[in-house]
């Protein structure tokens, strides 16, 4: 004998609850009404244009010394640093600036760390400028090297076995 569960009114309105609602496109509360153009959908952004000038501010004064020094002032993800670099052109233009400083301030400390004899640990250093400068400071060169047709012609081969064996 099996014993069916009885639905209560609170689970049968709890369901009904939970069933998701579909998304609005373009329109407000009340049917029919418009956004505004670059209305947008979801969380508010915590970008604001002062940010620019305090990156620009503390990079100066070596207080970020790594973006993520940048990112974690502002209590955001690295994720989002780099989308506000894409989506604000003031912004990215203050994260160049800021990178200016960062390196003068690193390139300062190797400088003045050379001076300071055995104290100074070169090897942290100098990985730390690498990866945090890697357009400015690598080991490796890339050179690109364009060929024409006629440079292909006249160093033409080809890759057929030879007719004479030697014995």
């Amino acid at each position: 004998m099996t014993v069916k569960k009885k639905t209560t009114k609170k689970k049968v309105a709890k369901k009904k609850a939970t069933k998701k609602k579909p998304a609005l496109k373009k329109q407000g509360k009340n049917v029919g009404e418009e956004l505004p153009e670059n209305y947008e959908f979801g969380r508010p952004t915590k970008y604001k244009k002062e940010m620019c000038q305090i990156v620009i501010e503390k990079s100066k004064s070596n207080e970020f010394i790594t973006r993520t020094d940048i990112a974690v002032h502002f209590d955001v993800g690295m994720d989002t640093l780099i989308e506000w670099e894409k989506k604000h052109v003031d912004f990215s233009k203050a994260l160049k600036k800021s990178e200016a400083y960062r390196m003068q301030y690193m390139e300062r400390m190797g400088l003045t760390g050379t001076h300071q004899g055995k104290s100074f640990n070169a090897v942290p250093w100098l990985f730390m400028t690498k990866n945090m400068f890697p357009k400015h400071y690598s080991d490796k060169k890339e050179i690109a090297v364009e060929t024409t047709d006629e440079a292909k012609r006249s160093f033409g081969f080809s890759l057929e076995e030879p007719t004479d064996k030697i014995d």
